[in-house]
């Protein structure tokens, strides 16, 4: 099922374009990751991706980030782990349970303000935006757009008033289904897409492709050296292969 009835403007590979984080760890400022190249330098073509968009025509395949220890590297990894651990929840209201955030601590005006999360992707021929800004308490902003024909659409837009301690929602007309029932659903720790998407298939292609533009893989997600070893040395068949790799690789190691 598909966000609107005419077709996409760019082609259907689905591909992160940004992502953007605001007021998180050691970043106090907005940092962004982007997939967007630079033309400061040639590039090779078969590095670049041609979407067919108007607003965005090329993407980068690899994107690098690098720098001194201590630069945020592992930071801004770690923000992105953390919008998707955000974007997961869904679980009824709990008392105890502290949206997974930590604002910047060095400024007086960062510590009372919320952290910001936004990402752009590339899906089902759509460019969309997604992004809120939460506290460990609760989500005060969050929001989807969608871009056809360089116009870009509300699907949702949900702003926390805190005068009336309530939620006020505004949605696009492509948005069908029980809209108001997915909102009394949605409590002050979940997001709104994430509750919709589980109700609603409308949004579950959306969601689930940002999540799984967004998963982060890390040397955390391998078992350690010892137990690599250890399970090659009891693993007769494990370890005959790795031979045979070594041997067809042309490496002179008959065993380990």
């Amino acid at each position: 099922m598909t966000m609107y009835d005419y077709t996409g403007e760019i082609e259907e590979k689905s591909m992160l374009v940004e992502f953007r984080v605001k007021n998180y760890g050691c970043f106090r400022d907005e940092q962004v990751l982007s997939f967007v190249p630079v033309r400061e330098k040639p590039l090779q073509e078969e590095n670049i991706y041609k979407t067919g968009c108007i607003d965005i025509q090329e993407l980068l395949f690899v994107a690098v980030v690098y720098g001194a220890n201590g630069g945020g590297k592992s930071t801004l990894l770690s923000a992105l782990q953390s919008m998707l651990a955000i974007s997961l929840f869904a679980e009824e209201s709990d008392t105890m349970y502290k949206i997974p955030v930590k604002q910047f601590l060095f400024d007086e005006e960062s510590i009372i303000n919320p952290t910001e999360f936004e990402i752009r992707f590339l899906h089902e021929g759509y460019q969309y935006q997604y992004g809120f800004s939460c506290t460990e308490d609760r989500i005060l902003d969050e929001y989807l757009f969608c871009y056809a024909k360089t116009r870009r659409q509300t699907i949702f837009d949900r702003h926390y008033d805190k005068i009336n301690d309530t939620y006020v929602y505004k949605f696009g007309k492509y948005l069908h289904g029980k809209k108001n029932t997915l909102c009394t659903l949605t409590n002050e720790k979940n997001t709104f897409l994430c509750i919709a998407a589980k109700k609603n298939n409308q949004l579950f292609s959306v969601w689930s492709k940002l999540i799984s533009l967004s998963t982060v893989i890390t040397k955390k997600n391998f078992p350690d050296n010892k137990t690599v070893n250890k399970n090659i040395l009891t693993d007769k068949i494990l370890k005959d292969r790795i031979c045979s790799f070594f041997y067809s690789s042309d490496i002179p190691i008959k065993d380990i």
